[in-house]
């Protein structure tokens, strides 16, 4: 119930930085605590606060920034930027072997 609720409003994060990530984890799980829903449930308090850990872990884990590739473009698939260091330094001779 709490993995789910948390992965699915962490869907709708604009920029999902680790600040916002760990903001929403600690809201969604604090809400369901609020409301009694865990009442029934054997979760202590550390449990809890270690699921929180382990949940903005994860997002934060699946969220990340990527770094930009050099060479490619891709917002624009179809754009090609340059070649990369390896390619401009190929011999021209590559890949006209025998067939």
């Amino acid at each position: 119930m709490m993995a789910d609720a948390v992965e699915a409003s962490s869907r709708v994060l604009s920029d999902p930085t680790p600040a916002r990530i760990l903001a929403l984890v600690d809201k969604i799980i604090n809400h369901i605590y609020l409301d009694g829903q865990l009442d029934e449930c054997e979760l202590t308090l550390k449990d809890i606060s270690e699921i929180k850990k382990r949940f903005t872990y994860i997002l934060t884990g699946i969220f990340h920034k990527r770094i930009d590739y050099p060479g490619f473009d891709f917002g624009n698939v179809h754009i090609y930027k340059e070649p990369s260091k390896i390619e401009k330094h190929r011999p021209e001779e590559v890949g006209k072997g025998a067939h």
